[in-house]
C-alpha cells in the first residue's frame, strides 16, 4: 500500500508541475512601451504647400492635433506618416500619440512666397536683382514685355535684365504652391551729368545740373 501511495504521490507532482509549465507558457511577456521618433525636429511649410514625417519608431496607432488649425493642419497618412498643411501665415505645435499614450510635440512655421520688392528701376543696358525672400525653392519666372526687360532665377534671386525704355511686370511663380508674385520694372534712361555753370572762388567749388539723356 506505502509503494502505490508513493506512486500516487508521484503522479499528481508530476501532473501539477506539467499543468504549472504549461501556465507559464501561455503567459505573455509584456513589451516596454516605446518612445516616439520621427523624421524631423521642426517643420517649415509654405501657405498652400503640404509636407510629410516619417515615424520612425513607436507603439501604432497614431494620432496628432494641431495646436492652431487656422495656422497648420495635420492628419495621420498611413500607418507611419504625418501629413502637415499650410494654412496661414505663423506657428503651431503638433502632438503625436500613439496607441500607449506615448507622445511627442513638434513645431511648425508657416510662411508665404515673398519677395523682397514689387517694384524696380533699372537703367536701360543694365541688371537688377530682386531677392526671393521665401518660398519652396522651385521657381520660374516670365516677362509681359522682353523688348523692354528680360528675367531668370539664379539661385534665389530673380535677375532683370533691362532692353528698352519702358514698363512691363516680371511675374515669379512658386511651382510647388503655385502662388505668383508680380514685380513692376521701370527701365529708364541713363542719367548723364552736363555742366551748367562754372564759377570758381579760391578753388571752392563748380556748379552743375543734371538731366536724362534722351
Amino acid at each position: 500500500m506505502k509503494k502505490i501511495g508513493l506512486i500516487f504521490g508521484l503522479l499528481c507532482f508530476g501532473l501539477v508541475a506539467m499543468v504549472s509549465c504549461d501556465k507559464d507558457d501561455n503567459k505573455q511577456v509584456e513589451v516596454p512601451a516605446k518612445e516616439i521618433k520621427i523624421s524631423k525636429d521642426a517643420v517649415n511649410v509654405l501657405v498652400g504647400e503640404t509636407q510629410v514625417i516619417d515615424i520612425t519608431d513607436g507603439n501604432g496607432g497614431y494620432k496628432v492635433k494641431s495646436s492652431d488649425e487656422n495656422k497648420a493642419v495635420a492628419s495621420v497618412k498611413g500607418e507611419k506618416q504625418i501629413a502637415v498643411e499650410g494654412k496661414n501665415v505663423g506657428e503651431a505645435t503638433l502632438t503625436i500619440t500613439d496607441g500607449k499614450q506615448k507622445s511627442i510635440t513638434i513645431k511648425v512655421t508657416v510662411s508665404d512666397f515673398l519677395l523682397s520688392a514689387s517694384e524696380i528701376s533699372i537703367i536701360a543696358g543694365k541688371s537688377g536683382i530682386v531677392q526671393i525672400s521665401s518660398g519652396s525653392g522651385n521657381y520660374e519666372v516670365t516677362s509681359e514685355d522682353a523688348n523692354i526687360a528680360t528675367a531668370e532665377i539664379v539661385s534665389n534671386e530673380v535677375k532683370i535684365t533691362a532692353k528698352n525704355v519702358g514698363t512691363t511686370q516680371v511675374v515669379v511663380v512658386d511651382k510647388k504652391t503655385n502662388k505668383k508674385n508680380s514685380i513692376t520694372v521701370k527701365v529708364v534712361n541713363d542719367l548723364k551729368m552736363e555742366k551748367a555753370e562754372l564759377a570758381v572762388t579760391n578753388g571752392d567749388f563748380e556748379n552743375y545740373k543734371y538731366s536724362w539723356r534722351r
